[in-house]
């Protein structure tokens, strides 16, 4: 839900998705130039200082190693 909202106020974010299956239906569902998406684990992923403007999590952190 808080995808829709961003995506409807024009915001360009990437989604990161462990899950296969949920990983895809964002790519389907979702524009690819509003919204890309990795597909791996969030301590995976290269967070480069600088490069983000906000790290945001709706419900993963319990997730986080």
């Amino acid at each position: 839900q808080a995808t829709q909202a961003l995506v409807a106020r024009g915001a360009h974010f990437t989604a990161v998705e462990i899950g296969d299956h949920l990983a895809s239906f964002l790519r389907n569902r979702f524009p690819a130039g509003q919204v890309t998406v990795v597909n791996e684990a969030f301590e995976d992923i290269d967070l480069t200082a600088g490069h983000w403007d906000a790290v945001f999590s709706a419900n993963a952190y319990h997730w986080v190693d």
